[in-house]
């Protein structure tokens, strides 16, 4: 799922350093619901886990953001996102 996002990030138009904060963003969430990193799952039925964790955060109003926002910058090649909100 991460590697997924990743590669769908690299897809955008978003300058190196917007990548690399949405890449820090995107590792954040998939530590935080557990998922693995780039190891494969070696433990019985864990495909299946990760299936399901995987869909959960596509349906997740986060994901279809970070998707509109990607889709967005890939129409609007000079499109930054500002992270200097409070």
């Amino acid at each position: 799922m991460v590697r997924a996002a990743k590669v769908y990030l690299k897809r955008s138009h978003f300058s190196p350093a917007t990548q690399a904060k949405i890449a820090a963003c995107i590792n954040r969430k998939a530590k935080a619901l557990g998922c693995p990193g780039t190891k494969p799952a070696k433990a019985k039925g864990a495909e299946e886990k990760i299936d399901k964790k995987l869909q959960s955060v596509m349906d997740s109003e986060v994901f279809e953001i970070t998707k509109a926002l990607v889709d967005k910058s890939i129409e609007d090649e000079g499109m930054e996102l500002d992270f200097n909100y409070e």
